[in-house]
């Protein structure tokens, strides 16, 4: 009987054949297709835009590298923080020439609770000026300069409370009914991120990204399309996410807030909404203009032209412009940034105008800094100018004593402000951040503030009132 011959060596063939093959046609497909998805607008939008934001990053990632901010706000939400801050002010000329803060606050937010011992020092002497405490939903004030007793808030109804109290016919004020207060609530960066989200999530589905034909200045562009009523339904959210908002809850007084609210849901356009991106050899964002003006309903008009000419990164260089048209006013923000960054320095300066067809009411906003990357020092100084005044501040200083992921000192040495070149105060703080043993503590025998006659709130101006006397006498 004969011996039948194995076929591995044949299946091997075929198979290496069979792989030579597919290879070949896949490379074909992706030489094809893939240049192909390569040069889609969707694409080169995320690649653009993905470079911009690690451009961004870059300038602040030193610091974050070396203290890992991230990793404090963590131990902040699991335990209690020390913040002990202490901060001397210098009033040239004054009656007061030189006065100290000290700030001693522990900080459990998984606990929600605080406390905050606040001293003042004048003259070489130096006093409690507040203990004040606070839990979710109670702010307890000790005032022992002045007054003996520890007082406390409610803050859940604080609005109802108010009006319903003695203090309301004393001061001749109210409050909104529904005002109430959380001390330990959703933080504004979450706010922030969650309208953020709305935003992204509607701009995403309605979207429309197209190849620009023509190119400019030797750049590939793209158009990124959103129809009127998606832009619309962006207002709309919008309004409805600051409606919802702790913060509008808490700033909210019938007055500025509702005025901002009024004035983004009057925003209505009339027309799609068009921005051209413009891409360098590189796929680097390097301008970002409007084809033509986007229109209202209410006959405004919005104009946009910004360009990044950096080398290295091309956001070290922007210059743009923004105008608005609106009741035959015309209004002109202007942007201009440089920046540069090297091994051991990063520099920027930052110019924001602000300007009207009348040049009645310009202004000028500029900031700069230089931040060593080796040791963590900063030299700022933020400015506002019109035509008759101007107002600067200036500092420096630097991040110490760090333990990355635990705890960091902020120092800042040197800090004034001046107007019109003229120097009206001077200041410098140190600033000790870090994990903690001890919790705060919480008053047990607080007066209740609210609930006091009439009788009662005089007493305690009486009692003021005679403390401060004591004071002046001493």
């Amino acid at each position: 009987m004969m011996k039948k011959k194995k076929n591995t060596g044949l299946i091997i063939a075929v198979s290496v054949v069979f792989a030579i093959m597919y290879t070949g046609v896949l490379a074909a497909a992706l030489f094809f297709v893939g240049k192909r998805f390569l040069k889609s607008p969707e694409v080169r939008m995320t690649a653009g835009i993905a470079n911009m934001v690690l451009e961004l990053s870059e300038y602040g990632s030193p610091l974050s590298e070396e203290i890992d901010f991230a990793s404090i706000q963590a131990l902040k939400n699991m335990g209690t923080m020390h913040m002990d801050t202490d901060v001397s002010i210098t009033i040239p000329e004054s009656e007061i020439n030189n006065m100290n803060f000290h700030v001693d606050a522990l900080v459990n937010t998984n606990e929600k609770k605080a406390n905050y011992d606040v001293g003042i020092g004048m003259y070489g002497f130096e006093m409690q000026l507040a203990d004040i405490a606070a839990t979710s939903d109670t702010l307890y004030i000790s005032l022992p300069m002045l007054l003996e007793d520890t007082y406390s808030v409610g803050l859940a109804q604080l609005g109802e409370d108010f009006n319903n109290s003695e203090w309301a016919a004393f001061l001749d004020a109210k409050l909104p009914e529904d005002c109430s207060i959380e001390l330990f609530g959703a933080s504004g960066g979450e706010e922030a991120s969650g309208t953020w989200d709305v935003f992204c999530q509607t701009i995403e589905e309605n979207i429309i990204y197209q190849s620009i034909e023509e190119r400019k200045n030797g750049c590939i562009g793209v158009r990124a399309l959103l129809d009127k009523d998606a832009a619309n339904l962006c207002m709309e959210t919008l309004t409805e996410d600051i409606l919802e908002s702790g913060s509008y809850e808490a700033y909210e007084n019938g007055g500025d807030a509702d005025k901002v609210t009024e004035d983004i849901k009057s925003v209505r356009f009339a027309a799609d909404c068009m921005l051209d991106f413009y891409f360098d050899r590189k796929g680097r964002i390097v301008n970002i203009a409007t084809p033509a003006d986007i229109e209202t309903e209410d006959g405004s008009a919005i104009a946009v032209d910004i360009s990044f000419s950096g080398n290295e990164r091309v956001m070290d260089i922007i210059e743009g412009s923004v105008y608005v048209k609106k009741d035959e006013v015309i209004y002109y923000i202007g942007i201009d940034r440089t920046a540069d960054m090297s091994d051991t320095l990063c520099s920027e300066e930052i110019m924001l105008s602000l300007q009207t067809d009348s040049h009645d009411s310009d202004m000028l906003f500029t900031y700069r800094n230089d931040f060593g990357r080796e040791n963590l020092s900063f030299d700022a100084e933020l400015c506002m100018e019109t035509s008759d005044d101007s107002l600067c501040l200036y500092a420096d200083g630097e991040f110490t004593d760090i333990v990355k992921g635990e705890s960091y000192t902020f120092r800042v040495n040197n800090a004034k402000l001046t107007k019109n070149g003229e120097e009206l105060c001077r200041a410098s703080m140190l600033s000790k951040t870090g994990p903690s043993d001890n919790e705060p503590e919480i008053p047990d025998n607080a007066r209740d503030l609210l609930a006091m006659d009439s009788f009662e709130i005089q007493q305690v101006f009486y009692e003021a009132l005679a403390s401060i006397r004591r004071l002046n006498y001493e």
